[in-house]
């Protein structure tokens, strides 16, 4: 198997996390908590949401990204579901929906927790691209995530569809920077190691 390849040079600049804290319109501190999606009913973000009000109870500072937005085939209605439903949680103040952004590995290397919150999916874009930014991340264990994070060695699996384990995950993250910092690194490491182009196009050219 080869896999898909991540071009590690768009991940070399890190972003200045209270810069991205001011563009957002967020106090400098606050926890940062991302998804970044193509926003569908299988991408879990209404679990997001929920877990994000959880969180939100024991960190009320926390601030939480939805980035993306609907393809133009999918229900385009379904942003403003979402964001009614983190009304009705509560954290309508809290959950910012930023539509698309051209800046995600920049941002991605800013957040304090990346979550990946499907459903379903194969091998995730953006759970290979949070892991080149070195972000700590939560992902839930379907398709081929296994395939490039491993449990407590480059990040958090939680069971699909379990508010309650995926808020659990956030905080212990948020809780214990030293633990984020090492998933975070170990997962940079995994991308450059198995995911980098270069390798990628050595393998390809050696088949």
């Amino acid at each position: 198997v080869i896999p898909k390849a991540v071009d590690l040079s768009r991940f070399e600049t890190r972003a200045n996390p209270a810069a991205v804290r001011r563009s957002l319109g967020v106090p400098e501190h606050a926890p940062l908590v991302a998804v970044v999606s193509r926003l569908h009913p299988l991408k879990g973000i209404e679990d997001f949401l929920d877990a994000a009000a959880l969180v939100a109870a024991t960190h009320p500072d926390a601030r939480f990204l939805v980035v993306g937005e609907p393809s133009p085939v999918d229900n385009i209605a379904y942003l403003e579901e979402l964001s009614q439903r983190a009304q009705r949680l509560g954290i309508g103040d809290r959950v910012i929906f930023t539509g698309l952004r051209d800046d995600v590995p920049a941002l991605l290397s800013a957040v304090d927790v990346s979550v990946m919150p499907s459903l379903n999916e194969a091998l995730s874009n953006v759970l290979l691209e949070s892991m080149a930014a070195g972000a700590p991340v939560v992902a839930t264990d379907v398709g081929g995530t296994t395939e490039a994070l491993r449990h407590e060695r480059t990040g958090l699996l939680i069971p699909p569809a379990d508010p309650l384990a995926m808020a659990a995950a956030i905080e212990r993250l948020l809780s214990n920077p030293a633990l984020a910092r090492d998933l975070g690194a170990g997962a940079r490491q995994t991308i450059v190691d198995k995911f980098s182009l270069d390798r990628i196009v050595a393998a390809t050219a050696a088949l």
